[in-house]
């Protein structure tokens, strides 16, 4: 380990295998085929669970949002018309300690214009 650290040194006194060092692939073998179908078919597994998830569940309510009354907008029962996010006070929102979803609501259509109406989910 000392001639490692030296800068110098070049790996002369360096003795290779000979049996390595002219043919390395020469008598390689395949050591773990039990562990390589285990995981194959672990693969498997997880590509048909993926399908059956996106076949029978909602992949869209992933990434869904989420209003201050916690229902999934455009998902949730009685918001379906309503499928986006509306923050009506940003900068309560914003201020320390950010509740920032707790100042949201599900809208039908996100506003152009900073006078468009709003047509916003009754919150009763």
């Amino acid at each position: 380990m000392k001639k490692m650290s030296d800068r110098k040194y070049k790996g002369e006194d360096y003795n290779v295998n000979p049996d390595i060092l002219n043919d390395p692939f020469n008598r390689r073998k395949c050591t773990d085929v039990l562990m390589g179908l285990f995981f194959f078919a672990f693969l498997c597994g997880m590509i048909f669970m993926t399908g059956l998830g996106y076949v029978n569940g909602s992949p869209g309510e992933l990434l869904a949002p989420i209003d201050s009354n916690n229902q999934i907008c455009g998902y949730s029962p009685g918001t379906e018309g309503y499928p986006y996010l509306y923050i009506y006070d940003v900068t309560s929102a914003l201020t320390p300690p950010f509740d920032f979803f707790g100042y949201t609501t599900c809208v039908q259509s996100c506003p152009s214009t900073a006078t468009s109406d709003l047509v916003c989910l009754d919150v009763s």
